[in-house]
């Protein structure tokens, strides 16, 4: 309890407070200091080092170094350890951001009581938030494939059913020069050069076509054209640009 300096006597008094009012209520007491000091990094979108508190099993469970929470026993539970910065552990919340004397004193009781969580609480977001409808939250299932003459492969199927629905006739398949050239700027963003292209005019076998996106796929090209995406999300550059241009060092590492 350094950390909390001259505070360790208003630990002490909050302490006594909490005590002398029993057992501490997780869902009154716990989780809104467990919200707003734990959650962010240790909660439904984000589990760090594996650890989840949002989640009764989980919470008990611990994370990859073991259990963070001993029922029972605060001060040899990793949980509190970390948030009253002892010897050897890093501090918890991180960024110097301490939890108030009366909200360890909390913790503490609430740990040493048995740290007992609500009947049933499988985790806060599914008890107090109502499950989304939209698609991106849906479990991932494979659709059944339309009955429908044609195509080459299953995402044929779904394109012919679409088509045939808007009455719409599906267009010729190019000639294998076009079909070079586009399949070339799609994976590589490079033209296909003149050999490439007389290989592949030259190349009889039936999966002439699959080979050629096996060898562009295999390009170092590919990876540079994809990689593109990542960089822009990252504002990749050499130097700052507009006002002062000072070069960015970490650049390098790209």
């Amino acid at each position: 309890m350094k950390q909390f300096g001259s505070g360790r006597m208003l630990l002490l008094v909050a302490f006594l407070s909490a005590t002398a009012w029993g057992q501490v209520d997780f869902i009154r007491e716990v989780q809104p200091i467990l919200r707003k000091n734990c959650y962010g990094c240790h909660g439904p979108a984000l589990q760090q080092s594996g650890l989840r508190l949002d989640d009764a099993v989980a919470a008990l469970k611990g994370g990859y170094s073991g259990a963070a929470i001993l029922p029972g026993d605060s001060a040899g539970s990793p949980l509190m350890q970390r948030v009253l910065a002892a010897k050897g552990f890093p501090a918890m919340p991180p960024g110097g951001k301490q939890l108030k004397a009366e909200e360890v004193a909390t913790l503490k009781l609430w740990i040493d009581a048995g740290a007992v969580f609500p009947s049933g609480l499988k985790s806060v977001s599914a008890v107090q938030r109502v499950q989304s409808k939209h698609w991106a939250f849906q479990p991932v299932k494979r659709p059944e494939l339309p009955v429908i003459a044609g195509g080459r492969n299953e995402i044929d199927k779904f394109v012919l059913t679409r088509l045939a629905k808007e009455k719409i006739a599906p267009a010729p398949e190019a000639e294998k020069r076009v079909l070079l050239r586009r399949l070339s700027l799609d994976l590589t963003g490079l033209p296909p050069t003149a050999e490439e292209t007389e290989n592949y005019l030259a190349d009889a076998r039936p999966d002439a076509y699959e080979q050629q996106v096996e060898r562009l796929l295999a390009s170092p090209h590919y990876g540079e054209k994809w990689a593109r995406h990542w960089l822009d999300q990252a504002r990749y550059a050499d130097s700052d640009g507009y006002e002062k241009d000072w070069i960015r060092p970490w650049a390098w590492r790209w």
